[in-house]
């Protein structure tokens, strides 16, 4: 049985971007639960809004209306501080072009987020 509570709640999420003064809805009133132990594919064609929902689940781009709840923190409502602990501590994504840091070996970039949080 799924626990009662989502790790991941989007309440009535919407995202603006202005491009040459037009207002272009990225996502319009999203609302997603996801539950400890749910598998969750996010699909569609490129411009979608895939990734600017996954920002948003991750701290990385706020949303223009709505709230977003992570693992019960409304993360949102956090100083930039808190953002950041938030992201150091929870936060992990790949993109499909690796962003790797030239000068570091593979070892040292996967490991550098343990490194940035005292872990050694």
């Amino acid at each position: 049985m799924l626990e009662k509570n989502p790790i991941i709640h989007l309440k009535e999420v919407n995202k603006v971007f202005q491009v040459k003064s037009q207002d272009v809805w990225v996502l319009k009133n999203i609302n997603l639960e996801i539950y400890p132990g749910e598998f969750v594919v996010v699909f569609g064609p490129s411009g979608s809004g895939k990734s600017t929902i996954l920002h948003v689940m991750l701290g990385l781009e706020p949303p223009t209306r709505g709230d977003a709840e992570i693992l019960g923190l409304q993360i949102y409502q956090k100083g930039e501080n808190e953002l950041c602990d938030y992201r150091k501590k929870f936060v992990g994504i790949i993109y499909q072009q690796p962003n790797w840091v030239k000068s570091l070996s593979v070892l040292e970039n996967v490991a550098f987020p343990l490194v940035m949080q005292g872990m050694k």
